[in-house]
């Protein structure tokens, strides 16, 4: 298997620049800021010692002579931190160091390699001056960042098309990319996410086409970084991997969606800060003192439960007490514990735990993620989040419409304003064009959310989703993909808990996209390369190409559906045939296509690393995907992005887009609830569709139209049923013809929503997920 970059950061850390200085007694390792957070990242402080380093000091401040040692600067190459080097040597009879050794993250600037020039003092002592080249932050094994958390607003926010500093922005990420395949001593064939040209009718078209340039400038960028190293010898002549680059906007759910397994849901709904998790815990006189506990890979149960299903992690915690105990007790008993064979209490317990070392970390590891637990729990049930993620989920499904989600809010007024928000954004997400000027003002009012927390929702135009009604259809395909819609292979088969499936169908679109990369089948008119590589390199890069009936089918133009395809169900022509996806079957993966790469005699598939990147920030989600995909695969995946972002961080990078709305005045009063109760749809689909008809009676009954109950029941029964049968909606049925005459202004008694809101299902309109 390929090392990770983890692995490889580490190596060129420690071995190609500590383990190069061999002068002094002693070194002292002399970092700025920004080199701080790279070295912490990618190393322990135990690992640092091993290479003589007896002081880690900051470069900005005052620091004792340590005539007898080495000087090590690890430092970023710009003016502020290379002019505080130089006066560290401004007198030559007195210098701070026995020698200076200086590596620089980036490469330096001609402008500040002659401010090193002219430093006499400097240049006497220097035994080494090179560029490390690593600009990123690794987040964890498979996955790393260039610590750009305002890159969303910088490339796709409002004014971003026109100015200096989105093209020097541009040139900085390509530069700071280039780094890490510096690291790897990679040469990448590099794709890039090729968006559809807009309608130029459109007044947006120029602005929307601008955005959508970003992911192919900085790919051709950073072609021409990497081709520079080449020159230099500093990376192999022909490719040895491949690079997608893809701005936020090709999948706008991914960051939005509640997320249900344990480390997506701690970083959401925790203050987790810099991956430390605070806590109180309490002490032997009763007290409570605060504790800190990163959570990283040196967490043994972090490891083993970040990836699970919170209700399968949650179990896990429970069977790891258990076990522990059980451990514990019969330890106890074989050094011969107190009550000889009989049973131990819970305090002797603890002591002899205690006094044990080798349980002592096991315990702090299992108090802490008790404590999470409990937190998450708490909070699942205060803001009423597993209903919330049920809805998410059918809504992103084309299973639930504007009827239920309408129902939801009015059922659940204290709804907290971020869930709101979430949840509308999933429904604008997969339902383009639904909103124009009063009926966004209707849902806002609805949903009583500020004019300032309805901009993350307004905003998603920035990324390309068409919000908003437009007269010509050629915008609304601006970013559209299509997607697989079955996840269940993925999180653990027929083995996994059905029980869970209400929360976990959906799957970052990240994972279609590297599944298939690895089996050749990525479309090259959505997804070109910057350079085509020959055949010769295609192959080596481990898949075996492309059929032609393959293609033929899926590397065309993008679909002429406006709405991405988020599920793709079964459905069957005249003749009877299935067009389920190939992901969609059950059990069915990657490797089950013939064009998967081939396995090595050990078993473990032959190809090299892939790496995607994205534009705008990714999410733990999406993290998770390039974990379990290089298992998967058996091929090293890597994901890095301008900055890992929380649903939270993200709603707020989404309202900077463009924040001239900013309004904090409180909406006015909600109107009435259009619906008597909540109630909760049973699973079984005829009962859920008996459900659905009763609610848009109970909408009619309160409008005023009583006498119209048992028409509008019979025939929206028989006509709806058959509609299903035959998979089509039945836009002529009596319930929607009511509902038609409600927003003429027929009906008396509706407010507050244009009730076409409450029928947005009939085929023409887009509003399921497309049977393709």
């Amino acid at each position: 298997m390929v090392d990770t970059l983890q692995t490889l950061t580490r190596r060129r850390l420690m071995e190609e620049m500590l383990g190069k200085v061999t002068d002094g007694d002693f070194a002292v390792l002399v970092m700025d800021p920004d080199s701080t957070r790279i070295m912490s990242a990618a190393c322990r402080v135990s690992e640092i010692l091993t290479y003589r380093i007896a002081l880690n000091d900051d470069l900005f401040k005052k620091r004792e002579p340590q005539r007898q040692a080495a000087g090590i600067y690890f430092v970023t190459p710009c003016p502020a931190s290379v002019a505080r080097i130089a006066e560290d040597w401004m007198n030559p009879r007195a210098p701070i160091y026995g020698s200076a050794h200086i590596f620089f993250t980036s490469k330096l600037s001609p402008q500040l390699l002659g401010v090193i020039k002219s430093c006499p003092g400097l240049l006497a002592r220097l035994r080494a001056l090179a560029e490390v080249n690593v600009e990123y932050l690794l987040a964890d094994s498979h996955s790393f960042t260039l610590d750009e958390p305002g890159a969303l607003a910088t490339f796709f926010g409002e004014g971003s098309e026109d100015g200096q500093h989105c093209r020097a922005a541009i040139s900085r990420t390509a530069m700071r990319l280039a780094t890490v395949f510096a690291t790897m001593k990679e040469m990448p064939a590099i794709r890039f996410r090729a968006a559809k040209p807009p309608d130029m009718d459109d007044d947006d078209a120029p602005t929307l086409e601008a955005r959508a340039l970003v992911a192919q400038r900085i790919a051709v960028e950073l072609d021409a970084q990497l081709q520079g190293m080449q020159a230099a010898e500093l990376l192999p002549q022909t490719e040895s991997c491949e690079v997608v680059i893809m701005d936020r906007g090709f999948d706008p759910v991914a960051p939005i969606i509640h997320d249900w397994t344990y480390e997506p849901l701690v970083h959401d709904l925790l203050p987790i800060h810099s991956n430390t998790f605070t806590y109180h815990a309490q002490k032997e006189d009763g007290g409570l003192e605060e504790k800190q506990h990163p959570l990283n890979d040196r967490d043994s149960l972090w490891v083993k439960l970040r990836h699970q299903h919170i209700a399968t992690a949650f179990r896990g915690i429970s069977d790891f007490t258990d076990e522990l105990k059980k451990n514990t007790v019969a330890k106890g008993r074989l050094e011969g514990g107190k009550n000889g064979g009989g049973e131990m209490d819970t305090r002797q317990i603890q002591r002899l735990v205690a006094a044990m070392p080798q349980y002592r970390e096991q315990l702090a590891q299992l108090g802490v993620h008790t404590e999470i637990a409990d937190n998450l729990n708490k909070l699942l049930d205060m803001r009423q989040l597993l209903q919330v993620g049920k809805l998410e989920q059918d809504i992103v499904f084309g299973e639930s419409t504007s009827a239920e989600m309408l129902q939801f809010f009015t059922s659940f007024p204290d709804l907290d304003a971020e869930d709101k928000v979430r949840l509308f954004m999933c429904y604008v997400a997969t339902k383009p064009e639904k909103l124009d000027e009063v009926r966004a003002a209707q849902w806002q009012k609805v949903t009583q959310l500020t004019l300032h927390q309805f901009l993350a929702i307004t905003n998603m135009e920035y990324l390309g989703v068409p919000v908003f009604k437009r007269h010509s259809k050629g915008v609304s395909k601006f970013f559209a993909r299509k997607r697989k819609g079955n996840v269940r292979e993925l999180r653990g088969g027929p083995a996994e808990d059905d029980s869970l499936s209400d929360t976990s169908r959906f799957h970052p679109l990240l994972q279609d996209i590297i599944e298939d990369i690895a089996s050749g089948r990525l479309s090259t008119d959505e997804y070109p390369y910057v350079r085509q590589p020959s055949q010769a390199v295609i192959s080596s890069l481990g898949v075996q190409g492309s059929s032609s009936s393959y293609t033929s089918k899926h590397t065309g133009a993008v679909s002429v559906r406006s709405q991405p395809t988020w599920a793709r169900r079964a459905a069957s022509n005249a003749s009877g045939a299935s067009f389920t996806s190939a992901a969609g079957r059950a059990g069915s993966t990657a490797s089950d296509h013939p064009l998967a790469s081939a396995p090595s005699a050990s078993g473990t598939r032959v190809g090299k690393r892939i790496v995607a990147f994205v534009i705008g920030g990714v999410v733990r989600s999406e993290v998770r995907v390039a974990h379990q995909l290089t298992q998967r695969l058996g091929r090293q995946v890597t994901l890095g992005s301008t900055a890992v972002e929380t649903p939270a961080s993200f709603l707020r990078a989404m309202r900077d887009l463009n924040p001239t709305g900013n309004d904090a005045s409180p909406p006015p009063p909600p109107p009435p609830p259009l619906y008597l109760q909540p109630a909760e749809l049973p699973s079984v689909p005829w009962l859920q569709l008996l459900q659905r008809q009763r609610l848009r009676l109970q909408v009619l009954l309160q409008a005023g139209i009583g006498h119209l109950h048992a028409l509008g029941l019979a025939r929206l029964g028989r006509r709806e049923s058959t509609a299903q049968r035959e998979g089509r909606r039945p836009s002529d049925t009596v319930g929607y013809q009511l509902l038609d005459l409600a927003e003429r202004g027929s009906v008396p008694g509706v407010s507050g929503i244009d009730m076409d809101e409450l029928d947005d299902e009939d085929g023409s309109d887009n509003s399921r997920a497309c049977l393709t």
